[in-house]
């Protein structure tokens, strides 16, 4: 008789109850080894995540010191160059004061927004 099947007989004489015990405890054995193996790597990749939004990498972005009304010229002291996190960086948004200082605004800006290339009117 080859060892597999002495094993496949003494479990079948085992008592249902007792094999039913013996299953679950192997399913949550299981699941606590892939569960802690899974959660290393899910803390891991958060707390790269969470570290790239508190201190990940920033840009510089032109923002608007004071409101700016429509049509009107965007003067140096309307706005400010801020240090802004990726996440929170539009698309369009100016990098420098270059095309923003003396150039003029397409509708209002509200204080403290990021000025962006459709904000300013193209002349």
């Amino acid at each position: 008789m080859s060892p597999l099947r002495a094993i496949f007989l003494s479990v079948s004489r085992l008592p249902p109850a007792l094999m039913l015990v013996i299953i679950i405890g192997l399913a949550i054995a299981a699941t606590i080894l892939v569960s802690s193996a899974d959660g290393t790597t899910y803390n891991q990749g958060r707390e790269q995540i969470v570290s790239n939004v508190v201190t990940g990498p920033h840009k510089k972005a032109v923002y608007a010191r004071s409101y700016i009304p429509s049509g009107s010229r965007i003067e140096n002291k309307q706005i400010e160059v801020r240090d802004t996190n990726d996440l929170e960086l539009w698309d369009d948004a100016k990098l420098d004061t270059t095309g923003v200082v003396g150039s003029t605004s397409k509708h209002a800006i509200p204080a403290n927004n990021q000025i962006c290339q459709i904000d300013i009117a193209t002349e």
